[in-house]
């Protein structure tokens, strides 16, 4: 048998073996190894995710990179604008451009003038401007016939189709706009298109157009509701005859 020497605790406890003394330090070394390898394992854990968010972050960029126009990656490298450019002379001082002349005065002369911009005119437009013409032409006839007196105009139609009863007033406005229109049709390509000038006109001429016309344009749509109430009672009268006659 294994001899046991006896030792004094220093906890007071007592008198204990040498064998359990041993068996108390081995087991003191075994929580020692056990925390170490906690420690250990836990500084490898941490380094592993540190790596791998650094792997994602560096497989992302990339993309996010990609996500940015040229423009944008280029002006972030810019340092911020914190004043306008002067060459260095001073407050107030002339900007020049890259051919020696003031830049002020580049800018003016690469500009174009409002009225220099061809604007094209919708089908619905153009369609309702070739209209205006033609209602010029019809009723600045008509007109014309009234003033010259071989037509005669009284009554209240003709009050209304002659602006209040001004023959005269009212062919004079008909023939100005219808002119007018007539004449910016080669410039506009057929009243398709217009500068800023050429679109003054077309507007002008068109609300001229509008009042010399809406007079006979009220005329005869009050004389086509009135052929179309007689023309329903003549109907309605007509039809009530033939189904008396077919009854007896």
């Amino acid at each position: 048998m294994r001899s046991q020497r006896s030792v004094i605790d220093p906890a007071g406890r007592g008198v204990v073996t040498s064998s359990a003394a041993a068996a108390s330090n081995v087991a003191e070394l075994s929580d020692s190894r056990t925390s170490l390898w906690s420690a250990h394992a836990s500084d490898r854990i941490g380094t592993e995710v540190s790596r791998i968010r650094a792997q994602v972050t560096a497989r992302d960029t990339p993309r996010q990179e990609e996500g940015r126009s040229s423009a944008e990656l280029v002006s972030l490298t810019l340092p911020p604008i914190d004043r306008l450019p002067t060459d260095d002379a001073g407050p107030g001082a002339e900007v020049f451009d890259s051919g020696g002349r003031p830049a002020f005065d580049s800018f003016l002369a690469g500009m174009v003038r409002w009225n220099a911009v061809r604007v094209a005119l919708s089908g619905r437009v153009t369609a309702a401007l070739w209209i205006l013409v033609i209602g010029d032409v019809v009723v600045g006839s008509w007109l014309f016939a009234v003033v010259l007196g071989p037509v005669g105009c009284d009554g209240s139609l003709c009050s209304t189709a002659t602006l209040g009863g001004h023959p005269a007033v009212t062919f004079g406005l008909a023939a100005v706009s219808a002119v007018t229109l007539l004449a910016v049709v080669v410039p506009t390509r057929g009243l398709t298109e217009g500068g800023g000038l050429e679109l003054v006109v077309i507007s002008v001429a068109a609300v001229l157009a509008i009042v010399s016309i809406i007079g006979a344009v009220l005329v005869v749509a009050f004389l086509m509701l009135l052929a179309a109430i007689v023309l329903t009672v003549l109907v309605a009268v007509l039809l009530a005859v033939t189904g008396n006659d077919t009854h007896r």
